[in-house]
């Protein structure tokens, strides 16, 4: 199955549903992990975290979406 993270929303919130940790933890488990660009950035994690850790990361909700099944 393949899980993915959008963007946060709402202003002011610095909280991201998916961490680099998180999609390692769900690798192990045989899931892939897509994430919208800038969904890390208000919480201090860059793009290129989540790719080290094998996170594809989509530019806008849609593709997100599209990806994840």
């Amino acid at each position: 199955m393949q899980i993915g993270t959008f963007k946060e929303i709402y202003l002011g919130e610095p909280r991201v549903a998916m961490t680099p940790g998180s999609a390692v933890q769900l690798g192990k488990l045989g899931h892939a992990c897509v994430i919208e660009a800038g969904a890390g950035l208000s919480a201090g994690i860059s793009e290129d975290a989540y790719r080290a850790f094998g996170v594809t990361v989509v530019e806008g909700a849609a593709a997100s979406i599209a990806h994840a099944s």
